[in-house]
């Protein structure tokens, strides 16, 4: 999902007057607008919804779950044709728990629109949750064939994501790499790839997968999936240093995680507690 990078925070607010939609904006400077829009047609009322609809994600977005959830069903209530909409809902329910009802929304936005392809990533993203992995990975494949979508290239790295998770290799393998001939910038799955190509034993290519990572990372965090792979190619190159400086990051940022131990386990050290851990479908 996008982040907004305006520190603004706009609150919008929504009366019906003299036949027009009046949206009254306020930010936090204190500062009012009011946009007029015609309500005299269904066209003028799909767009009064749409509106309604992207600030309703917006506050999604900003994690405001109640004032989303307003406006979203303030644009079912302008337009309940709108497919938008009910996806919406979808991941509002999802964040709060209601997951049958966020799942009716999700069906309810693709029997309106079937080639919404936000709406195949965000049902797939929802179904990968739940572990219905097969189900997930048709939804993300349906986003990824889908030109017309912006996010194509989110739809395949999200299907690779899903494959891997099943154990489907060749297929993840394809999926992350149409995912990076449309956008080179998708650090997750080169990653993903780097680390394919580790356990295929194309060390070279696996060493040069993770340095791009690294790159695309600049200062962010990295993962424990990440600090993994690192360690075990450090290994491979028998760089010492390395090893050492990638371990302690392990066993300080992600002492329960999988990767620290199977570290633990491959020195030959005692077993620690287990928490399931994998990478997740992210919706763009």
């Amino acid at each position: 999902m996008p982040v907004l990078s305006n520190l603004k925070r706009i609150v919008w607010g929504c009366r019906r007057t003299m036949g027009w939609i009046v949206l009254i904006m306020a930010t936090l400077t204190g500062c009012v607008h009011e946009i007029k829009t015609p309500v005299n047609t269904k066209l003028d009322l799909t767009q009064a919804a749409l509106t309604r609809n992207r600030i309703g994600m917006e506050c999604l977005q900003m994690g405001d779950i109640e004032r989303a959830q307003m406006e979203l069903e303030h644009a079912r209530q302008l337009d309940p044709d709108l497919a938008e909409t009910y996806n919406g809902l979808g991941l509002v329910y999802s964040q709060e728990g209601d997951l049958k009802r966020a799942e009716a929304n999700f069906r309810r936005a693709l029997k309106l629109d079937v080639n919404n392809g936000q709406a195949q990533t965000d049902y797939g993203a929802f179904l990968f949750h739940q572990g219905k992995l097969p189900e997930a990975c048709e939804h993300f494949s349906q986003a990824s064939q889908n030109v017309l979508y912006a996010n194509r290239a989110i739809a395949f790295e999200n299907l690779g994501l899903c494959y891997a998770q099943r154990g489907m290799i060749e297929p993840a393998e394809a999926a992350f790499i149409r995912a990076l001939k449309m956008n080179d910038h998708l650090a997750v799955s080169t990653l993903e790839l780097s680390e394919i190509f580790f356990d295929q034993k194309e060390y070279a290519r696996a060493q040069s997968g993770y340095e791009g990572y690294l790159r695309l990372m600049g200062d962010k965090p990295l993962s424990a999936r990440a600090l993994w792979l690192g360690w075990r190619l450090a290994l491979w190159h028998g760089n010492r240093q390395a090893q050492i400086d990638l371990a302690l990051k392990l066993r300080v940022l992600y002492p329960d995680s999988p990767e620290y131990r199977e570290y633990r386990k491959v020195m030959g050290m005692a077993p620690v507690a287990a928490s399931p851990a994998s990478e997740t479908p992210t919706r763009h």
